[in-house]
């Protein structure tokens, strides 16, 4: 899994289309699952594949406990369809910029 971070580095910091590190997210997500049956449950499972179905490339769990939320990569053409999906859900739309993370909300 640790590669995988050099990997995504390399395609985001290249001229590669970034379908290619949403199928990376995809991956790590799925190798993290394999890693103990208590890193996701139905419900998890559930809107990681409706977000897939939906059209993203791939997700990731971000947060602990109770109080996680789930990131989708997906091009933008998608994101109707994603916000649609998950319209009784709290969507926050996101960006990829150059200083990386920032404060969402406070």
């Amino acid at each position: 899994m640790r590669a995988m971070v050099d990997k995504g580095w390399d395609i985001l910091t290249s001229n590669q289309c970034l379908s290619a590190f949403g199928e990376l997210l995809d991956q790590a997500w799925q190798a993290k699952r394999s890693l103990d049956v208590g890193i996701s449950n139905g419900d998890i499972d559930s809107i990681y594949q409706q977000g897939r179905e939906a059209g993203a490339w791939g997700g990731k769990l971000l947060g602990a406990g109770a109080g996680g939320f789930m990131l989708f990569f997906a091009p933008p053409s998608v994101h109707p369809r994603l916000a649609e999906t998950f319209k009784n859900h709290q969507v926050l739309s996101v960006k990829i910029n150059a200083p990386g993370s920032q404060i969402i909300f406070s």
